[in-house]
């Protein structure tokens, strides 16, 4: 009987830390937490993407790339959006919008971390684009449907996919690769 309490007496005593420190995590940002996890809406090709105040007819094609601060795979594929970034800045016909969860600032100075200079940074939830995981690209046509997406870091036969889909032909990246 006293060997049983001792036991019990661990347990609880190992299970009340982590339950506190599970319960302040989520209390921290508990929508962001489950719904990101698990979309009410997966996106899908044809989907409208429901991003207000973005004017879709204002460009052939736009490229919604999600991700969220301090995504490991964000900052793995960051000389890849780099390379977008330049080519949009260099007069190709299409609009990167970035979409972070996070407010504005804290998702400017990610940006920066990342060397992405980027003039049109948005907030929303991950779940309200139907977005599960970071990072996310959603290349949207000129009526706010979804053409195209990729999920995560991609293999250079698919950043070269995606390029093409963008009108850059690949002897426009740097030598680099990128």
């Amino acid at each position: 009987m006293i060997r049983n309490r001792k036991v019990l007496e661990w347990v609880l005593s190992v299970s009340i830390p982590i339950s506190i420190i599970a319960g302040l995590y989520l209390q921290i940002d508990p929508d962001q937490y489950w719904k990101t996890v698990s979309p009410e809406k997966k996106a899908e090709i044809g989907d409208v993407v429901a991003l207000p105040g973005i004017n879709w007819e204002a460009n052939r094609l736009t490229l919604v790339l999600v991700m969220q601060v301090g995504c490991y795979w964000c900052e793995a594929s960051a000389p890849f959006f780099q390379t977008m970034a330049k080519q949009e800045s260099a007069g190709h016909k299409f609009h990167i919008v970035a979409v972070l969860p996070q407010p504005t600032g804290k998702s400017l100075e990610f940006m920066r971390t990342l060397g992405l200079s980027l003039g049109d940074i948005r907030q929303a939830k991950l779940n309200s684009l139907g977005v599960s995981g970071t990072p996310t690209l959603l290349l949207v046509d000129h009526t706010g449907r979804i053409k195209s997406l990729w999920v995560g870091k991609l293999p250079p036969e698919s950043e070269t996919r995606v390029l093409k889909l963008l009108g850059v032909d690949n002897t426009d990246r740097d030598s680099s690769g990128n």
